[in-house]
């Protein structure tokens, strides 16, 4: 597992740069977390790590994470994120003016954007433990409050995909988004929604009919033999 998020971040970085000139302009998205609550607890999870990060290991991935059952009309929460970013100094041709996470549930349909604020230049800590220490080298993380994913979510098996992106201005003049999508794939997180009540799925309408008839059935026959 160590192995696949080192490549997994090294592989974001070289993609993305290729594609986006990035290292040409000397900025990179190097890190990414993300947080789900639920009753009071957090788990955090890895987007992507940088190279030479180690205890971020000791996070699960985010991608193909198995987020467990909820029961319809509870909450469930994006409750934090991180996104760590480097600018080249000597000299320095960008500056990283902002970060964000972009969610939604399902695989269709506009994503969500959250703006995470400037925390720190380094030497800092992430919420992994890892000490990101060199010149150039920033985090930005968390929002206001908790954002409810469940909410108008219903019964079934579901994802929830997100991703992060960082902007950019270049010293000449224009602007730059540095993007981490997984390779366009998007980081994917199933969960699953069950019925209220005595559990399991709601009855569909047709079925709600059905046992209606049932019944209607049963007290004309009990007339009839009374």
């Amino acid at each position: 597992m160590m192995m696949n998020k080192l490549l997994k971040g090294l592989c974001a970085s070289v993609v993305f740069c290729a594609s986006m000139g990035a290292m040409a302009e000397g900025v990179s998205l190097i890190g990414s977390k993300v947080a789900i609550g639920q009753g009071g607890a957090q788990t955090w999870y890895v987007g992507t790590l940088a190279g030479f990060q180690s205890n971020g290991n000791n996070l699960g991935d985010f991608e193909a994470a198995n987020l467990g059952s909820y029961t319809l009309g509870s909450t469930g929460y994006l409750s934090g994120a991180q996104v760590q970013t480097f600018t080249v100094q000597a000299p320095s041709s960008a500056t990283v003016t902002g970060a964000s996470l972009f969610w939604r549930v399902g695989s269709t349909g506009a994503f969500n954007e959250v703006g995470l604020g400037f925390t720190t230049n380094a030497p800092f800590t992430d919420v992994a433990g890892d000490l990101f220490d060199q010149p150039g080298q920033q985090q930005w993380a968390g929002w206001g409050s908790d954002i409810d994913f469940l909410a108008g979510v219903g019964v079934g098996s579901h994802t929830l995909e997100v991703y992060f992106g960082a902007a950019a201005t270049l010293v000449g003049g224009g602007s730059l988004n540095l993007v981490e999508d997984n390779s366009g794939n998007y980081f994917r997180a199933n969960f699953t929604v069950t019925g209220g009540g005595q559990g399991g799925s709601v009855p569909e309408p047709s079925a709600l009919a059905l046992a209606g008839l049932s019944l209607a059935l049963l007290a004309a026959s009990r007339r009839r033999g009374a």
